[in-house]
């Protein structure tokens, strides 16, 4: 029986599917029920959605984990989402609502490496157990590209600024040291701070950025997607023209300046969607997305 509760002005529905045929194919295990969640209102929610499952751990074997799926009902396929397993329950965050699964996935081998040189120092940060971008982060700090704070933490969901993405994709290029006085300069020079100078100098000098069309550069303004997107890919030197159709989900909202560089990203898989398939150009980039995306260009361009 679906389970109805209405907060406000809308009703979020929650049903147990009995029957799964012609959804779950024969080849997938199933480690929860399928529930299919639906909401009265149009659109992706403001913030994300914690969801739990309750799964059947015993199910799985040495060689096994688990993993949540949401149906991609246009495609009529299982797309894994970002979670973590905790004991007997599944939890993942989503932006939609469509139906969700948990099911037991192979576990990727590791790759077998022969390190040339000594392997980098491992760095922890108290506030990444378990965090789906945990293995990128440590292995970006340990490159120095990027760093905590001093309580220790690393605050993956916090939005990134423009002067400080910057900084991370200038350290990640690893350019010549730049003079902040190098003639590159904007309107708000004097609000970059002086730890960033250099690294907005070199990346404007190298039109990696741009400033707004008052002169602006605006560093303390969070980072959106789409300028992020724009920066790594031309920092990357990819071709604009080097895309394909653009199938994120909201593909018409991306803009014009933008849809380039978005479609070089997925294209060489430097940009993937959010959950249910959104680029969400507007949307505030994390400090996670933004490591990522960072590691993806680096090992893009080995």
């Amino acid at each position: 029986m679906p389970t109805d509760l209405t907060e406000g002005n809308f009703t979020l529905t929650i049903h147990k599917m009995t029957s799964t045929s012609g959804i779950v194919p024969d080849s997938m295990t199933l480690l929860s029920p399928v529930f299919e969640l639906l909401k009265s209102f149009d659109g992706s929610f403001k913030k994300p959605v914690t969801l739990r499952f309750k799964i059947q751990a015993k199910l799985l074997g040495a060689d096994r984990r688990a993993g949540m799926f949401y149906y991609d009902e246009t495609n009529g396929k299982w797309i894994e989402v970002e979670g973590h397993a905790e004991n007997d329950e599944f939890v993942a965050t989503v932006h939609h609502f469509t139906k969700f699964a948990v099911f037991s996935v192979a576990k990727e081998a590791p790759p077998q490496v022969k390190p040339e040189k000594p392997l980098p120092p491992v760095v922890h940060f108290n506030d990444l157990k378990g965090h789906w971008a945990e293995v990128m982060i440590q292995e970006t700090a340990a490159k120095g590209i990027v760093s905590g704070y001093d309580d220790g933490s690393f605050k993956p969901d916090q939005f990134i600024t423009r002067a400080e993405f910057t900084a991370m994709l200038m350290r990640a290029l690893a350019p010549e040291a730049a003079d902040p006085n190098s003639g590159v300069s904007f309107t708000d020079s004097d609000k970059i701070g002086i730890w960033a100078q250099r690294y907005v100098s070199e990346a404007a000098r190298l039109h990696v950025v741009s400033g707004y069309a008052d002169g602006t550069f605006r560093p303390d303004e969070d980072v959106t997607r789409a300028e992020m997107t724009a920066m790594i890919i031309r920092a990357s030197k990819i071709s604009t023209d080097e895309g394909g159709p653009l199938s994120f989900s909201d593909a018409n909202e991306i803009p014009d300046w933008a849809k380039g560089a978005a479609a070089a990203a997925l294209r060489w898989g430097i940009a993937q969607g959010r959950t249910g398939n959104e680029f969400a150009p507007d949307g505030k980039a994390t400090r996670a997305e933004a490591t990522v995306m960072l590691m993806r260009m680096l090992q893009l361009n080995k």
